[in-house]
């Protein structure tokens, strides 16, 4: 079983993550589909977090 603070801080770094991102497309004008696929590789990565037992 793994460790839930370990995952609690997992969780925390990829919502971290995701903000960085829409702050970085915002700041330097990254296009939406760019923007939209960096999301969507976040999101993957976040169920895989949230499948871990």
């Amino acid at each position: 079983m793994a460790d839930k603070n370990s995952i609690r801080d997992a969780e925390n770094s990829v919502r971290d993550l995701k903000n960085w991102i829409f702050v970085l497309a915002k700041e330097h004008g990254l296009p939406q589909d760019a923007l939209d696929e960096l999301h969507k590789r976040v999101d993957e990565v976040a169920v895989k977090i949230g499948k871990i037992k």
